[in-house]
């Protein structure tokens, strides 16, 4: 593999992060022994650098240049009508974006209901398969509040891509990807052309405002299907 930079290795940071919380998310974290939390972590680990070594042979779908290319909302808004986001190509762009002028940032926020935040939460929380909720850690929630924290929660993954004033924010939740909101699988879009700054979109998502301004897209992670 070729050397890494700092804006590769940041990405690489970025893609592993992601690929822990994607992990985590998709079991039971309050079940995992030590040996089992590793296992996860030596599984992302390796996920990534086979996403480095494939990546750098394939570089950044043209359907990401193009859909950048546009200079008016209204040629966005129809192209991704018909645009599909896979998990492989969508790699490629966070790795790779800097290849076509592009600086990449990932900002993973977890936003917590409102009436919540006062409260002392426990350490880690879970639904048992028939419904019931355990936790670790002390609380001074009762049991139906955990389990409408678990399921009122948000972890949003916010991807940035910038280049000379303009950018181009793709974000999700887990639940976004695996199709429990809205019932389809899907991410958000929203750029400089929607003529609402940056900074706005950021601190919208950060307040649960999830963005109605945003264009959802189809996503597909056809190895996770395959894996299922």
């Amino acid at each position: 593999m070729n050397s890494l930079n700092k804006p590769k290795l940041k990405a690489m940071q970025d893609g592993t992060y992601d690929a822990l919380m994607t992990e985590f998310e998709f079991k039971d974290i309050g079940k995992l022994s030590a040996f089992e939390h590793l296992e996860i972590c030596c599984k992302a680990l390796k996920k990534v650098d086979n996403y480095m070594k494939r990546i750098e042979s394939e570089g950044v779908d043209s359907k990401y240049k193009l859909l950048f290319s546009f200079n008016k909302k209204t040629q966005v808004v129809s192209y991704l009508k018909s645009f599909t986001v896979t998990h492989h190509d969508f790699s490629n762009l966070v790795f790779l974006g800097e290849t076509i002028g592009y600086s990449q940032s990932l900002d993973v926020v977890e936003v917590i209901p409102p009436d919540f935040l006062p409260r002392k939460r426990p350490k880690i929380a879970w639904i048992e398969d028939d419904g019931s909720v355990d936790w670790e850690g002390v609380t001074d929630l009762t049991p139906s509040e955990i389990k409408r924290l678990i399921n009122q929660r948000k972890r949003m993954h916010i991807h940035m891509f910038e280049k000379e004033g303009e950018w181009h924010c793709f974000y999700f939740t887990i639940k976004d990807i695996k199709g429990e909101h809205h019932y389809v699988e899907h991410v958000h879009f929203i750029s400089h052309l929607w003529g609402i700054a940056k900074e706005e979109v950021i601190a919208n998502l950060k307040s649960r405002e999830h963005g109605s301004a945003a264009v959802h897209v189809k996503y597909i992670d056809a190895d996770r299907k395959i894996e299922k």
